[in-house]
């Protein structure tokens, strides 16, 4: 199986609900495909949850306390950032895992981070930009010209007000581009090790710093929270140590899938990897499962105080991790029947779609909830009513945002160098 983009979304899709087979081998292509299907779970995961959240500013008190039942329901789409994360370390990966088992040359780094900047770039600052210009009421927050550069150059996390301000959704772009910046940096720093007979050793390394690195900026958030608070506004600055486990969780099953489907264990009976998948699907699928049970807990608990004190988040985020990257696993090798789901026309053209739904969904709940509640009276008429209509138009829109805004860049990068 050739594996040569690190990106399977941008791969051509003829017509609306039609797929073009690009490649010979129909099982291994349908597997790396029913990865877009995965890009479309994490996008209405967010949506589900800025829907959600966005009306519950605006139903009555009574139908708020309704709600607040399913709060915990709402509260995980959030994680539908943390299965994007585990798809871009996976995806990202998989040139420098084939690099690292002597499959293929170390990819160039000028030319990844010059096709990271054309593929999300270009799309970012018009939605940047519009943005802007929306009135207040389309949840922005006071925001500074120094704000607009930070976020120009993907820099917004450099003040913890900064990173939320213009926007709520652009706060994901600091933390994703920035793990661009580092992937062929650790990438590199590992495939030295290939050379030199110690990849094994600098693995051991890496493992204890992905672990400490999240744990040590808790406590430092912790602490100046309370003691240092001219501190702790500047520490956004470092928020990627809180993810990058959930990155680089991502990252080792793209090394492991490499060397089931190329590599030395390419020769395993499908039967066993078949039933390596399925375990991996089923501890995803446990943990997150525990994730929600978790969830529940806190908001059923009054004055609720982690068990897990600074080391918090870090439990959370890696317990997605370890969930989202188990059913990531348990799709491409284990589960045949979900694998097919995740490849069918539908589910690849909203997985393709992503990042422009993630990139306009939010406003576009608001416009459809304003519109809305200037026609009717009823909250449930409202709710039941806004999903739907804000799934069409965001849909609509962003297949116009794919084709003018995306696509050029996409096809330019593609073009023999």
């Amino acid at each position: 199986m050739q594996l040569t983009r690190p990106s399977v979304s941008e791969k051509p899709i003829s017509g609306l609900f039609r797929t073009k087979k690009l490649q010979s081998n129909p099982t291994s292509y349908t597997s790396i495909q029913a990865l877009d299907g995965l890009r479309a779970v994490a996008v209405l995961l967010v949506v589900w949850y800025h829907y959600n959240a966005t009306i519950s500013y605006h139903v009555s008190d009574a139908n708020y306390s309704l709600l607040q039942i399913f709060f915990p329901l709402f509260e995980f789409g959030k994680s539908g950032v943390e299965l994007f994360f585990v798809l871009s370390g996976f995806l990202l990966f998989i040139p420098y895992a084939r690099a690292l088992q002597g499959l293929q040359p170390f990819p160039t780094t000028g030319k990844f981070y010059f096709r990271r900047v054309l593929r999300i770039v270009p799309a970012y600052w018009v939605a940047l930009l519009v943005y802007i210009a929306l009135p207040a009421q389309y949840n922005q927050s006071p925001f500074s010209v120094l704000d607009v550069v930070a976020h120009f150059f993907l820099l917004h996390n450099y003040n913890t007000l900064a990173l939320h301000n213009i926007h709520g959704i652009f706060w994901t772009m600091a933390i994703e581009s920035q793990f661009y910046l580092i992937l062929p940096v650790v990438a590199g720093w590992l495939y030295h090790g290939v050379q030199r007979g110690d990849l094994l050793k600098r693995g051991r390394l890496l493992l204890p710093l992905l672990i400490l690195a999240p744990a040590f900026y808790g406590f430092v958030n912790t602490y100046s929270e309370n003691h240092l608070p001219w501190i702790n506004r500047h520490l956004s600055i470092f928020l990627l140590l809180t993810y990058i486990g959930v990155f680089a969780t991502g990252s080792g099953l793209a090394f492991l899938y490499v060397a089931m489907t190329e590599g030395k264990l390419n020769d395993l009976p499908t039967k066993v990897k078949e039933s390596w998948g399925r375990r991996l699907g089923l501890t995803g699928i446990l943990c997150l499962f525990g994730y929600l049970v978790y969830e529940i807990f806190k908001f059923s608990t009054s004055n609720f105080v982690s068990p897990f004190g600074f080391l918090d988040d870090f439990v959370q985020y890696q317990l997605l991790a370890v969930g989202y990257g188990g059913v990531l696993f348990g799709v491409l090798v284990g589960w045949v029947n979900c694998r097919r789901f995740l490849s069918s026309a539908f589910m690849r053209r909203i997985g393709v779609l992503s990042y422009s739904i993630y990139l306009w969904h939010s406003a576009i709940i608001v416009f459809v909830l304003l519109a809305l509640y200037s026609l009717f009276q009823s909250d449930s008429i409202i709710y039941v009513l806004g999903f739907p209509l804000t799934f069409g138009l965001v849909m609509g829109v962003c297949l116009l945002s794919h084709k003018f805004i995306e696509k050029p860049f996409i096809e330019f990068r593609r073009k023999p160098s």
